[in-house]
């Protein structure tokens, strides 16, 4: 009964045939059924994969090996390469001297300057911008 009614309901408001509809519907139902499986079995399939097999004493004895080869060659490049690190260490030790040496002549124009403002001071006169820029630096003067 129910059955006839969702016919009849079906062909007159929708115009669709009850017998082509269910085979649509089962053939729509075997597609997705068909890809789940497909899925299913794709994703299982990675499950069963197997491991590779590391053998760490074996990576060990070839880390080893390997090692005193790369010991050779760097030692090589160092003895090839010596002349150019001791030029830098030199370059190194004159530029930190000439840090330090002109270092410690700035210390001393400050000084210089420093005592000059203090005898300027005890004689009473207060230095200005000009002034303090004339004995900071000299060459700018005339």
């Amino acid at each position: 009964m129910i059955l006839w009614i969702a016919k009849n309901i079906l062909n007159r408001f929708f115009g669709v045939d009850i017998i082509k509809a269910q085979k649509i519907v089962i053939i729509g139902l075997i597609a997705i059924a068909a890809l789940v499986l497909l899925f299913l079995v794709l994703s299982l399939r990675s499950c069963f994969k197997k491991e590779a097999k590391i053998d760490l004493e074996q990576i060990e004895k070839i880390n080893k090996a390997n090692e005193a080869d790369r010991k050779k060659e760097l030692q090589k490049i160092i003895e090839d390469n010596a002349d150019v690190v001791s030029t830098v260490d030199n370059r190194t030790a004159i530029a930190e001297t000439n840090v330090i040496e002109r270092n410690r002549l700035i210390d001393e124009k400050i000084k210089a300057v420093d005592q000059k403002i203090a005898e300027a001071k005890t004689q009473g006169r207060d230095i200005t911008g000009p002034e303090l820029e004339c004995l900071l630096i000299p060459e700018n003067c005339s």
